[in-house]
């Protein structure tokens, strides 16, 4: 859990664990995290110190983005990163198919600890009270469901609660995605300089991706109807570049 069954560090969990997942994906390495680097983080970000409760308000989660991008966390930072439109979840499943996350903050309803006490998938309870705010990690996706990483677990997440109760949503580009190991696990088919090349547009800082082409796909033989593709990806995140949230 890195400390956030004791205290509201989601979002520095989440990014921990989003480490943990590049790494190991693209070198087979895995960078691991224990409760007190996870402390230590929030720590960081946002003054938390554990011996006064009075500092343990959570995470604005664009300030911790920023923080990694510019900071990193264990010796990892982010290219950049970009926030996605809620509503377009093609893009959401597009992020989550190639980046291999998305982070999802939402409004946390009373009726979801219930649920993952029980070991149920988060669902829609009418006229459940909200407690607060959680960030969690979606790494995969089906037709009904969302899975994310939280408190330890692999919970399911309803499509229909995303809807009602998320409102933020973060996908990262990280140097593991893009080096010579990482490309086969992530981003081998993206173009990425034309990310970069609307992000310099953006902000008015340097590309950070070289002027590779990717090698042409090979197309699937019978494509699944209405599957996404590789190229899919590319425009949904470059267009979510260049009309949301990118903090710099």
């Amino acid at each position: 859990m890195l400390g956030n069954d004791n205290y509201g560090d989601c979002v520095e969990a989440g990014i921990c664990h989003q480490v943990s997942e590049y790494t190991r994906d693209a070198s087979g390495t895995e960078v691991t995290f224990t409760d007190d680097d996870a402390l230590g983080l929030y720590s960081a970000i946002t003054g938390f110190d554990k011996n006064d409760p009075s500092t343990d308000q959570g995470t604005y989660t664009q300030d911790a983005m920023t923080y990694w991008r510019k900071t990193g966390v264990k010796g990892h930072e982010v290219t950049l990163f970009a926030s996605l439109k809620l509503t377009d979840l093609a893009s959401i499943k597009q992020a989550v198919a190639t980046f291999g996350a998305v982070g999802i903050g939402f409004n946390f309803p009373e009726s979801a600890m219930d649920q993952f006490d029980a070991g149920q998938p988060w669902t829609v309870v009418k006229n459940s009270p909200i407690e607060g705010g959680h960030y969690v990690v979606a790494v995969g996706y089906d037709a009904n469901y969302l899975e994310v990483l939280t408190w330890g677990a692999v919970q399911k997440m309803a499509w229909s609660f995303f809807t009602k109760y998320a409102d933020e949503a973060w996908v990262v580009v990280t140097p593991e995605m893009v080096s010579q190991a990482g490309v086969a696990a992530f981003t081998d088919k993206v173009d990425l300089y034309g990310l970069g090349e609307d992000f310099t547009a953006l902000t008015g800082q340097s590309n950070p991706f070289p002027d590779v082409q990717p090698p042409a796909p090979t197309p699937d033989p019978t494509p699944a109807p209405g599957s996404l593709t590789a190229q899919d990806v590319a425009n949904a995140v470059v267009e979510a570049l260049t009309d949301l949230d990118l903090t710099v």
